[in-house]
This record gives C-alpha cells, structure tokens and sequence, in this order.
C-alpha cells in the first residue's frame, strides 16, 4: 500500500469510528492502528506507510502512541481517545 493510500484509508476509518459513536452514544475501548512495521517486520529500513500514518496522527494531536515494543502500531483508547473522536476535524481528515 503507498502512503497516500494509507493515509486516505486510515482518515475514512477514524471518520466512520466518529460517525458511529455518534450515532450510538458509545465509543471504542481501543483502536490500534497497525502499519505492518515493527515488531515481526521482515523488512529492514524505514517504512514510508509508518511515516506517513505518525505524521498525519501528529498533525491533528491524536491520542495514537506506539505500543510497548511494537513501534508499527500505534493505540487509542479510553476517555482521550473518545474525546478526540469527537473533534470535528476528524471527518475531514483526509482533505488534508
């Protein structure tokens, strides 16, 4: 997958989380977003997708971080997450 490609799925992904938890008034426990680098990668280098994906999180100061040993997937969750959520940025992400 490129990093534009990446970037666009992982905006609409975070847009549907958002319009779900409107319409239902629950939000996700955790959402982990999993770049395929890190941990069990085969490959060695830097990855773009990674890159790209951290960036475009930073930008808009999501509560994304990398998990424990594992700095391909990056994890939501709890109270932060859910007020991020609620941004309305969060629909218009991948305009940016």
């Amino acid at each position: 997958m490129s990093e534009g490609t990446a970037v666009t799925a992982l905006s609409r992904t975070l847009a549907w989380f958002r319009k779900q938890m409107l319409a239902s008034g629950c939000g996700p426990a955790r959402i982990d977003i999993v770049t395929g680098w890190g941990r069990r990668s085969r490959v060695t280098g830097t990855s773009m997708v990674r890159q790209a994906v951290e960036e475009l999180l930073n930008i808009f100061g999501s509560p994304f971080c990398t998990e424990s040993g594992n700095s391909g997937c990056f994890v939501g969750c709890g109270e932060s997450l859910n007020r991020w959520l609620l941004q309305s940025y969060v629909e218009r992400m991948h305009l940016l």
